[in-house]
């Protein structure tokens, strides 16, 4: 079963990766290796769910290999990239 995301939670995990909110959709940033990273987040509330081809368009822009990988990220708070 796939992992189930809300819009909260994508932003949270973009902070963490050093993203900023460039205008009310757009964020974007540097990763660690120097990596430009850019998503768009349609934040209708943070408790809406994302649909699951959302989550994944997101992790593939935020650099992670699969939404199993973004969401151990978002569980492990230790967790570096």
């Amino acid at each position: 079963m796939p992992h189930r995301f809300t819009a909260g939670d994508i932003k949270k995990i973009a902070l963490r990766l050093g993203l900023h909110q460039i205008n009310n959709k757009k964020w974007s940033g540097t990763d660690i290796k120097g990596n430009f990273l850019q998503t768009y987040i349609h934040d209708h509330n943070d408790g809406v769910q994302i649909l699951v081809g959302t989550a994944r368009q997101h992790a593939a822009q935020m650099g992670f290999k699969d939404t199993d990988d973004m969401h151990d990220f978002m569980n492990n708070k230790k967790r570096r990239r």
